[in-house]
């Protein structure tokens, strides 16, 4: 009957009103108002559809209604005033403060950049009692650099140890290439702050590196690192794509004699679907016949279980694997189906860009970076198989 049909029709209407509200606020509006404006935006289309909705009432001789109409119109002035007057405190905003249940307290911090985009809330802070730079996407962290690695910020022949996310940036690429050393065609994850990507250019064998990053807001911000990341904006062998990871090797169809996976921490939405068993099987195909995996994952706000449970997805797509520690919190996996062991070749020390990367950091010898081996799937095979739980797309655990 008629009144089914209406209802019908009403929900019809909402369903498709709120899928266009999606597009057009996430994708359209939020980069180019930010937040702020998007939600003031969204409070005046709002009140304005009640303005309309009561506009022919304020015509009539009713006081009442003329009322409500003035009301409502004082509201909107109200609302734009606020939005003219009110300035969100960036640091509160990416403070981080769902993962401590803390709100710190420091300002002593100035934002170089902060910009809501498509997917996240990308963020720049520098620490004004000595330049550290971080940068976070909804306020997590994901890469950050000492100002050591600022050629104006140190004294020439000043050596550094690696910590904290530089040993990331720098141990993932560097002990990557040497198992790859005359890799050509190479992938990464996530650009991050770019150092990753970077250091990998300073290989003369390097044809291109492609760097596969969702968040457009993300290589604008990574910016802020120069000169640390420079080869990635300034070298024509870097080639930036933004798309979603598991679609763009979904359906590049090339092949790629090392890639390197560096999003962010798991349990960030949407991350989990890149430590699974059915994307280790697509990126295996996108490898070379010796192509090698270079997989990062945090020892940190994690259990031992769910660090297994990724082992396992690789153990199930690869021949061969080896586990490295990077800092004491973060482990790199290299993953291959070459029949043999996976063997590194240091020479990569030697190439002139990676060494004059790693000017600034304490001379690593071969035989230092060989101690960070951990175990391999001869070692970590058995165990997998009896007690594991594999991260799947189909069950994730992750």
């Amino acid at each position: 009957g008629a009144g089914e049909r209406a209802i019908g029709t009403v929900y019809g209407v909402n369903t498709l009103g709120s899928i266009a509200g999606v597009i057009i606020a996430g994708l359209v509006l939020m980069p180019v108002l930010g937040l702020k404006w998007l939600l003031i935006s969204g409070a005046v289309v709002d009140i304005g559809l009640g303005v309309a909705l009561l506009r022919p009432s304020a015509l009539d001789r009713d006081h009442r209604a003329r009322t409500r109409f003035g009301f409502l119109l004082a509201t909107v002035c109200f609302v734009l005033a606020n939005g003219l007057l009110v300035r969100f405190d960036l640091w509160k905003l990416s403070s981080g403060v769902y993962r401590q249940g803390l709100l710190p307290t420091s300002t002593t911090f100035t934002f170089p950049f902060y910009k809501d985009g498509r997917t996240a809330t990308v963020s720049v802070r520098r620490a004004t009692d000595g330049g550290y730079l971080t940068l976070a996407t909804n306020g997590k962290p994901d890469a950050s650099m000492d100002p050591f690695w600022e050629d104006s910020t140190i004294a020439p022949g000043e050596l550094h140890s690696l910590a904290e996310d530089q040993a990331t940036q720098i141990l993932l690429p560097l002990i990557g290439l040497a198992h790859v050393p005359d890799a050509r065609e190479i992938a990464v994850i996530g650009q991050g702050s770019g150092m990753t990507s970077s250091l990998l250019l300073g290989s003369p064998e390097v044809k291109q590196v492609v760097t596969v990053e969702i968040e457009p807001e993300m290589v604008t911000a990574s910016r802020a690192f120069r000169p640390a990341n420079h080869r990635v904006f300034d070298d024509p062998r870097s080639h930036i794509v933004i798309d979603d990871a598991k679609a763009y090797f979904a359906t590049t169809g090339r092949k790629f004699d090392l890639i390197i996976s560096e999003p962010s921490n798991p349990w960030v939405s949407g991350v989990s679907g890149l430590f699974t068993r059915e994307f280790y099987h697509r990126v295996r195909n996108n490898l070379t016949a010796n192509g090698v995996l270079g997989q990062w994952l945090h020892l940190y706000e994690i259990n031992d279980s769910l660090v297994v449970s990724v082992l396992a997805a690789i153990d199930q797509n690869f021949k061969s694997y080896e586990v490295f520690f990077t800092s004491n919190s973060d482990v790199l996996i290299l993953a291959s189906n070459r029949s043999t062991p996976l063997v590194p070749d240091w020479k990569v020390l030697r190439y002139p860009g990676v060494a004059h990367d790693l000017r600034r950091a304490v001379p690593m010898s071969p035989e230092a970076l060989n101690a960070m081996r951990l175990a391999g799937r001869n070692i970590l095979h058995p165990y997998l198989i009896a007690h594991a739980q594999v991260n799947s797309d189909y069950y994730p655990v992750l």
